[in-house]
């Protein structure tokens, strides 16, 4: 049995097509005979079925082969097959038509085009206003388009655009190689004055801040607080602060003033430290200009005033020279902090007065550091920084994660 739909109907509406289209057709049974008109049929006895390879081909109602397609969308972008009539309301009602899968990935790539130019537009900042509009219109436009419109519309109008873009935008753009290096430039340029103004990171090499501080620390060391300094030189523009009693700070080893002063040691004290070394510092300040320092039995007085300790632990080190090592509390200034003391090499140490201009540092570890007790005073111009925070240790035993952030105090 054939059920035949004439391709002509004047009076009709898109909703009668679609009545139509919806009597009693499956997506593979519709076909056009050689007049033009829509024809479902359905299997009889004597139709061999289709096969998997094979698609069936049979008679219409006037005798003459058929076509068979997928669809009915398919059918109509088929312009020598589809009805007149059937055009005309899809048209009137403004329904989207189904499109080749060339055409659909050429919408795609032109969705991307339209989203790259307007990208460029925005980073082409010394475009001509009178360039700017008229590539803004034809964009905008080509947007519109891609929404509800004609694919050759499309199709010219993104060829004008891309012709406008080569012609009046493309002289104002920056080459790619050009944006990277600039990139890159600002970003180094940006790190450089963040290193030499604000912030710097710094290693610890060695246990002479332990137990504040270990080999294997990392650290940010704040170059702002004291002030800002001429570039690669000591010499301040500006002064914030003044390096106080307790403060942990980073310094330029004072090379020449540290081999004076090891002159005038008589011969077992010259052999702390080797003055001939350019290298960076860090320790805790023990005392400002005009401070009197001395040392009585390892403890510190600090203008003849003792300072105040609290006793942590005692614990065995394994060294026979050192068995023991004792972990106290000291407050100095306000500020309270964690050192170590061994029980063996304690000494005693001076008093001194603080020069003017410098400062007297001491390690944690006060038994194992190399600090002004050995090689002198520190010039304040010598500091480039306030300790602040830890943020990577690692040590023998591999990442030490419990420290990740911590303050220095």
């Amino acid at each position: 049995m054939t059920q035949v739909v004439e391709g002509s109907n004047p009076s009709g509406s898109f909703d009668d097509v679609a009545k139509w289209l919806g009597a009693g057709l499956q997506p593979r049974s519709r076909r056009f005979d050689s007049d033009h008109r829509l024809v479902t049929a359905t299997r009889t006895k004597n139709q061999e079925p289709k096969t998997k390879n094979q698609k069936p081909r049979t008679k219409n109602s006037t005798g003459n082969s058929s076509i068979h397609i997928d669809s009915f969308q398919d059918c109509i972008l088929k312009q020598n097959s589809r009805p007149r009539t059937l055009q005309v309301l899809l048209r009137e009602s403004r329904t989207t038509l189904a499109i080749s899968k060339s055409d659909a990935r050429f919408i795609d790539d032109t969705r991307r085009a339209a989203k790259d130019i307007k990208a460029r537009l925005k980073r082409t900042k010394k475009l001509p206003a009178d360039v700017r509009s008229r590539v803004t219109a034809l964009l905008n436009e080509l947007l519109a388009l891609l929404k509800d419109g004609d694919i050759g519309d499309v199709r010219s109008t993104r060829e004008k655009l891309e012709r406008l873009v080569d012609r009046e935008m493309r002289p104002y753009e920056k080459s790619a190689w050009r944006e990277y290096a600039e990139s890159i430039g600002i970003a180094v340029c940006l790190a450089l004055v963040l290193r030499a103004f604000v912030i710097e990171a710094f290693k610890i090499p060695s246990s002479s801040m332990m137990p504040t501080l270990l080999v294997g620390d990392h650290l940010f060391v704040n170059k702002f607080v004291y002030g800002i300094r001429i570039p690669f030189t000591q010499n301040y523009v500006v002064t914030f602060d003044e390096p106080k009693k307790g403060e942990v700070v980073v310094f330029a080893f004072p090379r020449i003033d540290a081999k004076a002063h090891l002159a005038m040691q008589p011969a077992p004290m010259r052999a702390c430290i080797d003055p001939s070394e350019d290298k960076d510092m860090i320790k805790r300040i023990m005392g400002v200009a005009g401070d009197t320092v001395e040392l009585k039995s390892g403890k510190v007085f600090i203008n003849g005033n003792p300072l105040q300790r609290e006793f942590l632990r005692k614990a065995p080190t394994g060294n026979y020279l050192h068995p023991y090592e004792s972990v106290e509390n000291e407050m100095s200034d306000g500020k309270t902090y964690t050192i170590r003391l061994l029980n063996s090499g304690r000494r005693d140490f001076g008093p001194i007065k603080v020069k003017p201009g410098h400062v007297f540092v001491m390690g944690d570890n006060r038994d194992e550091s190399a600090d002004s007790r050995c090689w002198g005073q520190v010039p304040v111009e010598n500091i480039k920084g306030r300790a602040m925070v830890l943020w990577w240790s690692k040590g023998p035993k591999g990442i030490r994660w419990e420290r990740f952030g911590d303050v220095i105090k």
